[in-house]
């Protein structure tokens, strides 16, 4: 392989050589001298992943005495590249530094700067520095963007992506470099053809990550594209793996036949280069392609994927062959091929009962995959008894009787569900399957199916599948009372091909008020073709109410495809000015008197006349913004395009990380990028600055990620620090709601009278330093110099202890684990007993009465980890507000550090003086602007927390209470005075008497 690439490279530059040398009138100076010629070959090499080949022409260029001062020094920088990818780091650190030493002082040669920054950037990240990583990166990118080096500036930019993907886990940053790099190959300023191609490689991982998997196939196809031009034999390995990630996407597009098409490209070109290693196949590329072929039906094709899995499997590794052998007990049963079927289940089965924990998921699956051949052998008793013998694997065993009623109740732990509702839906069905079949079972079958439906549909991110096996349950449904009550097969097989016209339109449009319509309209077929309320319905009569169903639901789809975005919209913004008109017309009318009872709704207009309402629609091409208060009322549009999109992420890559030194450079980028989103979608909405009136904002999408009290009103003069910048939240107050309907929906705010706070506090699981933790401690010591109450740390912060306190107790203050990703939860220490149920899930808190409350949420971990998953984070909030909480004061990302103890302080002195939540969290935040230098006053440092929901303002009985004792002392001091003079002058007369009495009797 050596000797092949190094006779590539020769016969390249041979014939370069030669060109030159028929040219006798060329200039001699074009061509190559021989450090030239290594170095270039180097290059190549490096390109190639041949890094000890790379490092001897490297360490040539080094050692020649004919190499000039720059040609050392680009040597010394590329060598202890070499060395880090050799995983030599003390060696790569001493180059580096040695390349540094030698640097010109002056301001000359900033490419070789910023080259030399860029690899200190790969060390410290591969060393964990991560701070150090990116301040070298960045100062890398300032560099090469200031002399307009593009090569410099696309290596920057890969490597910020990179970072901020592999090492912050924030896709949203990597995509905003990403982004940036990839324009520079697009409009071809560079050619670096591999990295450029894994430079789209990791975008499309990105993408993938965000759920974004057409974009995710467009990125792979320029991967795939630019690697047209080099060495299949060199990049086969890449080659093929990016072949595999689109074959990923593409199932997950449901596009089976795209799907094979590029892993049998994966399989042949591993095939083909290295025949013996078949590692790749036996892991990814086979499992892959046998599900592939099960989605086009090609189950013979699956079949015999899964048989060379086998062959390919040694006899050691009994867990891959076990899956395998479950794998083709599945794909033989959908082929109809019943005696392998029987043959491989049953074997499957065996091994697991004798080998397997009574309640672990492998018996559970075994039992489940019997229970389907006995229900494919048309033999619905032996299938109900596997059915019901699985449920005896979950939770000590269940019964067909309580079932549907636990899980209802949610009383089945939240990783158990998925085996549930796999079991619920085999059994209804097993039920119904039955040649005869009591009223009794029946309702238990359905009870089963309409809660399978239900977790389904609203719980997903539990772990249950997704939207095509709820329509598949769906059916279910209506294939419980066709056999039930008589319907004929052919009303079935309409029924099914409605639902999946139904999911056809969500695939259409991924519009959030488009899909509410839509459900609409399949929550009301789904009412009004279930089961009638009396089960002696006749035929006909049934058949002729679900046919009229069926047609509704026909219509309202039809309607739904018929109304445009606009049209929706404009619907809103039309109730936006009806809420407008009423409330002028209540604040003309205010001497008439409302009962709270009467007319709740004229009453929260009231409550809000001082307010300025802000929503936002992102949409697929456009996003609105609508802006009424009670004088005015304003509409704005946008497209969605990358251009707004990267405005947005360029205000963003701000808030990242913490600055740790003062950049001009930087300062400049934040001002000009915040007063563009001002500019574009909020001084539009604004009548005029400043206000008295409080900013009520509704986000949406990706402008829920905008802190928007950072935002410039304008562009200062000549700023000098960020202590002097004209932030919003300087001209008005800011609140944030979930949506407009909020404003109307949430119950009026009704005070505890118990300004008590209770704490929760549990240390980073990520970030363990004493540092972070001694902050939090100290932030919660601050709270509680104004607010009596408990604290539960550690081991004391469960579940359990907050759901019993929570209720009584005014500010609840949580310094936890939230985790966004996955499914919006907090995650509180599990106790003692390790098998408690830690995690705190948003539907649990809507069951809590937190009437009245102020919930104060930081997190102890994630970084940035909250706003990327917005939504998430959302449905949180909402969970609180839902539960009676006026205010959620939300961390949106982990600072637990001098500036967060400092504003949480003050936070909670301001509180107790008599302000309400949101103008003591202003003023905090003022307070500290004033202070700060023009370093410390960057907005991360104090822009963090935010207020959701109603300002409310709580009950200081602490300082009642101080104030009560102060009036007492000075009442009753001087009657305490009077009375130890009164008893003075008691005592010294009846000393005096004494001593007359001693005198007579002497």
């Amino acid at each position: 392989m050596r000797a092949k690439l190094i006779t590539l490279i020769a016969i390249a530059f041979t014939c370069f050589q030669a060109k030159a040398a028929d040219d006798p009138e060329k200039d001699t100076t074009e061509v190559l001298t021989e450090i030239e010629l290594q170095m270039l070959k180097a290059d190549s090499l490096k390109q190639m992943n041949q890094f000890e080949l790379a490092l001897e022409y490297w360490e040539f260029v080094l050692t020649d005495f004919t190499s000039s001062h720059m040609n050392r020094l680009r040597a010394l920088n590329e060598s202890a590249d070499l060395y880090r990818e050799l995983d030599l780091k003390t060696k790569s650190k001493d180059r580096l530094t040695e390349a540094r030493a030698q640097l010109p002082s002056n301001t000359e040669h900033k490419n070789l700067r910023s080259e030399n920054l860029l690899f200190w950037g790969r060390y410290y990240s591969d060393t964990n520095q991560k701070d150090s990583a990116l301040q070298s990166f960045r100062n890398a990118a300032f560099l090469a963007e200031e002399i307009n080096d593009n090569r410099l500036k696309f290596l920057s930019w890969v490597e910020l992506g990179n970072f901020y993907r592999n090492t912050v886990n924030n896709d949203l940053a990597a995509v905003y470099y990403y982004n940036k790099a990839v324009s520079l190959s697009e409009e071809g300023k560079v050619n670096m053809p591999i990295i450029e191609a894994r430079t789209s490689f990791a975008m499309a991982e990105t993408a993938n990550e965000l759920n974004e998997k057409e974009k995710a196939i467009d990125y792979s196809q320029e991967a795939l594209h630019l690697m047209d031009s080099l060495e299949a034999s060199v990049h086969y390995d890449f080659i093929a793996n990016l072949n595999y990630l689109m074959a990923t996407l593409y199932i997950g597009l449901n596009e089976p036949e795209d799907a094979i098409k590029r892993l049998t490209r994966a399989i042949d070109l591993r095939k083909t280069y290295s025949p013996e290693d078949q590692t790749y196949n036996k892991t990814y590329y086979y499992p892959t392609l046998s599900m592939a072929y099960e989605a086009t039906h090609s189950f013979d094709s699956a079949i015999l994927i899964e048989e060379r899995l086998s062959s390919l499997t040694s006899s050691d590794d009994i867990n891959t062959r076990l899956e395998t052998q479950y794998r083709l007990a599945i794909l033989y049963l959908k082929q109809g091929d019943l005696l392998q079927a029987n043959k491989l289940s049953s074997a499957y089965l065996k091994y697991h009962i004798a080998n397997s924990a009574p309640s672990s998921p492998e018996v559970f699956k075994a039992l489940i995959a019997r229970a389907d051949y006995f229900f494919a052998a048309n033999l619905p008793d032996s299938a109900f008894h596997f059915y019901t013998r699985s449920l005896k694997t979950i939770d000590g065993g269940l019964t067909i009787d309580n079932l549907a009623e636990k899980v209802s109740e949610a009383q089945i732990s939240a990783h158990l569900l998925p085996r549930v509702m796999a079991a619920m839906e085999k059994i209804a069905i097993a039920i119904v399957s039955e040649e005869y079949v009591s009223t009794e079972r029946l309702t238990n079958g359905l009870s089963m199916l309409e809660a399978t439906l239900e977790y389904t549909r609203y719980n997903s991110p539990y772990g249950l599948p997704d939207e095509q096996v709820v329509l598949d349950r769906i059916a279910s449904f209506h294939l419980l009372t066709e056999y039930a009550l008589g319907a004929s097969y052919q009303l079935y097989e309409r029924t099914r091909e409605k639902l999946y016209w139904t999911k056809a339109l969500q695939l259409i449009e991924n519009d959030k008020l488009i899909r509410i319509r839509k459900e609409a309209a399949e929550a009301m077929f789904l009412n009004k073709a279930g089961l009638p309320d009396s089960l002696e319905s006749t035929f006909a009569d049934l058949n002729k109410e679900i046919l009229d169903r069926i047609d509704e639901l026909e219509l309202a789809i039809n309607d739904v495809e018929r109304v445009t975005r606009e049209d929706l919209l404009i619907e809103s913004f039309g109730k936006m000015v009806s809420w407008r008109a009423k409330a002028q017309n209540y604040m003309k009318n205010s001497s008439t008197e409302y009962s709270l009872f009467d007319d709740v709704t004229f009453m929260d207009f009231h409550n809000h006349s001082n307010i300025h309402l802000i929503e936002y629609f992102y949409g697929v091409r456009h996003v609105y913004g609508l802006s009424v208060s009670d004088s005015s009322s304003m509409f704005i549009e946008n497209e969605v395009n990358p251009e707004f999109e990267a405005k947005i992420q360029r205000f963003l890559s701000h808030f990242w990380i913490t600055p740790s030194e003062f950049s001009q450079d930087e300062m400049v980028d934040f001002i000009e990028s915040s007063n563009i989103l001002y500019n574009e979608i909020v001084a539009p909405l604004l009548p005029n600055l400043p206000s008295e009136k409080t900013i009520v904002l509704a986000p949406d999408g990706l402008i829920k990620l905008i802190p928007f009290e950072t935002l410039l009103v304008e562009v200062p003069s000549n700023p000098t620090g960020y202590n002097t910048l004209p932030y919003l939240v300087k001209y008005t107050s800011i609140s944030y709601i979930t949506s407009a309907e909020m404003l109307l929906d949430h119950p009026p705010v009704l005070p505890k009278h118990n300004s008590q706070l209770t704490s929760f506090a549990l240390k980073s699981r990520y970030n363990t330093s004493d540092t972070t933790s001694s902050y939090i401690m100290q932030e919660i010591k601050n709270s509680r110099l104004y607010f009596e109450g408990l604290t539960f740390r550690g081991e004391q912060a469960t579940k359990d202890a907050f759901i019993r306190i929570a209720p009584r107790f005014e500010i609840l203050y949580l310094l936890i684990h939230g985790d966004a990703i996955d499914y919006p939860k907090l995650i509180f220490n599990p106790g003692k007993t390790t098998n408690i149920e830690r995690n705190l899930y948003s539907h649990e808190i809507y069951n809590l009465d937190l009437s009245g409350n102020v919930i104060v949420l930081t997190s102890t971990e994630t970084g940035m980890g909250l706003i990327p998953h917005g939504e998430a984070v959302i449905s949180m909030v909402r969970a609180f507000l839902s539960a009676g909480s006026g205010t959620v004061v939300l961390g949106l990302w982990e600072a637990h550090d001098e500036h967060s103890k400092n504003i949480i302080g003050s936070f909670f002195k301001k509180l107790s003086l008599g302000n309400n939540t949101l103008q003591a969290l202003r003023d905090a935040k003022l307070e500290y602007l004033s202070t700060a230098d023009k370093l410390s006053a960057h907005p991360h440092n104090w822009a963090e927390l935010i207020s959701y929901g109603e300002p409310v303002q709580v009950t200081t009985e602490k300082d009642n209470a101080y104030l009560i004792w102060v009036l007492l002392f000075f009442f009753i001091l001087p009657i305490l005075v009077t009375i130890s003079s009164v008893r003075e002058k008691y005592i010294d007369k009846i000393e005096a008497e004494d001593n007359t009495r001693q005198q007579v009797h002497h």
